[in-house]
């Protein structure tokens, strides 16, 4: 479904089919948007191992801290592969606090660095820190590259998700008190709707530990 479908059906549901509308399609297209991206929270509806500066990033000699595209969310892999070719060297995924837990972890390097923090919303850190330039390589879980913001788009995530978009624009368009449509219960459907479909909505304390994977790492570093 376009941003356009999406609409019609929004409207179908809702009533609002009145000339001029209660909603306007402008006022509609943000709150498309953020169906996707409240969807995506919940859900992690979009699996990416092969982007371009979202799955994949170059490291210099001596670069420890990688500044990660906004649309990522979630690293579930990572992995190193030196410049100078070879294989690439599997990254184990644990908390910063491991890392610190280590004999001078700030001061410590190599060609084969083990682990990966991905200790801040966009910041993820390397050890030991890498003494050779190469590729680091993530699969993550991530946002939407790009709004829905003209009729003609369409959501990223799969079709079969497209219907329950509707649900969330319901639910915001029935919240919003100082509109014609305003409707508590209708609202309270709407959204119920949505989180039968999507899930629960994490608070911003579990996603933050997700993220950060916060674990006893048994495994060794042997570099």
């Amino acid at each position: 479904m376009d941003l356009q479908q999406l609409i019609n059906e929004y409207r179908r549901r809702a009533g609002d089919t009145a000339v001029p509308p209660f909603v306007s399609d402008d006022d509609l297209a943000p709150i498309a948007a953020e169906a996707e991206q409240e969807a995506c929270v919940r859900a992690r509806l979009l699996y990416d191992d092969a982007s371009p500066g979202v799955a994949t990033y170059p490291i210099t000699a001596g670069q420890a801290i990688v500044t990660l595209d906004a649309s990522v969310d979630r690293i579930t892999e990572a992995s190193f592969l030196p410049a100078s070719g070879g294989r690439r060297r599997e990254l184990e995924l644990t908390g910063l606090d491991y890392m610190q837990d280590q004999c001078d972890w700030t001061a410590r390097t190599s060609s084969r660095p083990g682990y990966l923090a991905h200790y801040d919303v966009s910041k993820a850190r390397i050890w030991p820190t890498p003494s050779v330039a190469g590729t680091l390589y993530l699969s993550v879980y991530r946002m939407p590259l790009w709004p829905i913001e003209d009729l003609d788009d369409e959501p990223e995530i799969a079709a079969t998700h497209h219907m329950g978009l509707v649900d969330w624009i319901l639910y915001r368009v029935f919240s919003r008190v100082d509109m014609e449509l305003y409707d508590p219960q209708r609202a309270e459907l709407a959204i119920k709707e949505f989180t039968d479909r999507f899930g629960e909505r994490p608070s911003a304390d579990v996603r933050r530990r997700q993220r950060e994977r916060r674990r006893v790492t048994t495994r060794p570093y042997t570099g």
